[in-house]
């Protein structure tokens, strides 16, 4: 059985977003909130689990308008990824080292 994934948009302004992820725990919670937070025109950023036995989480990003917010929770996507991938390439340079 397979769990859905899924999205629900609670709030979205201008500059507040607050997104519902589906299936989701404080893994990608932390991760996502925090990267969020450094990006440019980010006031704030965080997740909650409103029940632990619904397994979603409720994501909040607050901007001050120079972005909005969901091009902010893209970008932060789109850096983690980036960091995943190149973490991914050095564990395989590494393991293909230590074979040799």
């Amino acid at each position: 059985m397979s769990e859905e994934q899924g999205y629900i948009v609670r709030k979205k302004t201008d500059t507040e977003l607050e997104l519902e992820i589906l299936n989701e725990d404080h893994t990608l919670g932390n991760l996502l909130a925090k990267r969020i937070l450094e990006e440019k025109g980010v006031l704030m950023s965080y997740y909650r689990v409103e029940h632990p036995l619904k397994g979603s989480i409720v994501l909040y990003v607050k901007t001050d308008g120079s972005v909005a917010p969901i091009e902010a929770v893209k970008s932060a996507v789109a850096k983690i990824l980036s960091i995943i991938d190149s973490t991914g390439a050095e564990i395989d340079a590494k393991f293909k080292e230590a074979k040799a």
